[in-house]
C-alpha cells in the first residue's frame, strides 16, 4: 500500500509540474496563454497518451501494476484537469451557450477519439512483438 502511494505521488509530482509548465511556457515567449486553450491542450494530449499507455501496459503485464499507478494515475491524472475543464465550461456558459456546447462536448468527443487513436497507434507499433 505504501509503495503504491509512492508510485502515485511520484507520478503526480511530475504530472503537476508538466501541467504547470504548459501554463507558464507561453509566458517565457511573452505570449499570453489562453487558459481554455491550455486546458484543452493538456486534456487532449493526456487522452492521446492514455490510449498509448493503456495498450502498452496490456502488453507488458509484469510492470503493468506499478507503471499504471505511476503513469496513468500519477502523471496523466495530474497532468490533465477535469476541474479546470468544468470551471471553464461554466465560464463559457455564462458568455455563450454555443461556445459552451462546443467546448464541453468538443473536448469529450475529441478526447475519446484521441484515446482511440493513441490505442490504435500503440497497438500497430506493438504487433509482431512478443508480450
Amino acid at each position: 500500500m505504501a509503495r503504491n502511494l509512492l508510485w502515485i505521488a511520484s507520478g503526480g509530482m511530475i504530472g503537476s509540474l508538466l501541467r504547470y509548465g504548459v501554463d507558464i511556457l507561453p509566458l517565457l515567449f511573452l505570449v499570453l496563454p489562453d487558459p481554455i486553450l491550455t486546458t484543452a491542450l493538456v486534456n487532449m494530449t493526456g487522452c492521446l497518451f492514455m490510449g498509448i499507455a493503456v495498450v502498452r501496459l496490456q502488453i507488458n503485464k509484469e510492470a503493468a501494476d506499478r507503471a499504471r499507478l505511476f503513469l496513468l494515475t500519477g502523471i496523466l491524472g495530474s497532468f490533465t484537469t477535469f476541474s479546470g475543464y468544468t470551471i471553464q465550461s461554466l465560464e463559457l456558459f455564462k458568455q455563450s451557450s454555443v461556445l459552451f456546447l462546443l467546448y464541453f462536448f468538443g473536448q469529450v468527443i475529441l478526447g475519446v477519439l484521441l484515446l482511440f487513436a493513441g490505442a490504435k497507434v500503440s497497438g500497430q507499433r506493438t504487433r509482431g512483438q512478443k508480450p
